[in-house]
């Protein structure tokens, strides 16, 4: 039996908001097939270009 919680559904509905609000796109699939239960969630943000400034936190 699959349910959500209704914080599931408020982190659902935050997750969404902040993908769309960047230009992406949010996708899940559910399954319900023995072995493969649970449900898979995919974003999908576009790449932008960086400011040729820009220093990652990575980059020390």
């Amino acid at each position: 039996m699959s349910f959500l919680t209704k914080s599931n559904c408020r982190s659902i509905q935050v997750s969404k908001s902040l993908v769309l609000e960047h230009g992406g796109t949010l996708r899940f699939r559910s399954s319900q097939r023995e072995g493969r239960r649970g449900t898979t969630f995919e974003v999908f943000l576009p790449k932008d270009e960086l400011d040729p400034n820009h220093v990652s936190p990575t980059d020390g």
